[in-house]
């Protein structure tokens, strides 16, 4: 942590190895991340696997086994389970469901390796993180947010508002760093929920945001960007 706010690694520490793979998420624990943040899709004989892409070129993971989808990796695509087994223990994780449809086989497995006070599970799906607050209030959830259509739009479905919250109850917001300008920081703090800023890549905006009141960490790549000798 830096002055009590998190540094996330996004997709391990995909810097310096391959993102969403093992050898990134034990780098990431060597670098001393606060958290690791990977995400999570179903493969069509029912395998959650970790891997941001929704396929390989046209070949999409949920029309794969995961035998084909791990050949198709190179064999470096990790199950879900493979990923809680070998951070148990050692860090913290912010698990990025990027699908609906079995938040409970997913929370069920997280909390075999994990306690609930380890883990933010994040979405773009607002009705998945209305329904883990509901059902499990004590784990923290964070909404991402991807680049607007428009330069005024903070939210590709509509703008940043008080809704998009409520609906969500959501704890945080994660936002791709360019929407985090000083307009979305005050609606944040108006709104009482935390930002986590993500795609953070050089010290000097990895400093502009830590000192905001309402970031609560930043995920980056390289989660000792931080560090003086880098």
């Amino acid at each position: 942590m830096i002055d009590g706010k998190l540094i996330i690694a996004h997709r391990g520490a995909s810097f310096y190895e391959k993102g969403n793979t093992i050898a990134a998420f034990k780098r990431a624990v060597e670098l001393k991340a606060d958290m690791i943040e990977f995400d999570v899709r179903k493969t069509k004989d029912n395998k959650m696997v970790i891997i941001h892409d929704n396929g390989f070129d046209s070949k999409k993971i949920k029309n794969m086994t995961y035998e084909e989808a791990k050949a198709e990796s190179g064999g470096i695509i990790p199950t879900f389970e493979e990923t809680l087994k070998f951070l148990s223990g050692k860090t913290k994780l912010a698990i990025h469901l990027k699908e609906d449809g079995y938040m409970e086989e997913a929370i069920g497995l997280i909390l075999k390796y994990f306690k609930k006070n380890e883990i933010i599970i994040f979405s773009e799906i607002s009705n998945l993180l209305k329904n883990i607050k509901e059902n499990y209030p004590e784990i923290k959830t964070g909404l991402v947010m991807e680049v607007g259509l428009k330069d005024t739009c903070l939210y590709p479905w509509g703008c940043f508002t008080k809704n998009d919250i409520m609906n969500s109850k959501a704890d945080f917001v994660v936002p791709r760093w360019q929407l985090a300008n000083k307009a979305f920081l005050k609606k944040a703090k108006k709104y009482s929920v935390g930002v986590l800023p993500w795609e953070i890549k050089t010290k000097e905006l990895a400093k502009k945001f830590l000192k905001e009141d309402s970031i609560r960490g930043i995920i980056t790549n390289q989660p000792d960007l931080m560090n003086e000798t880098v």
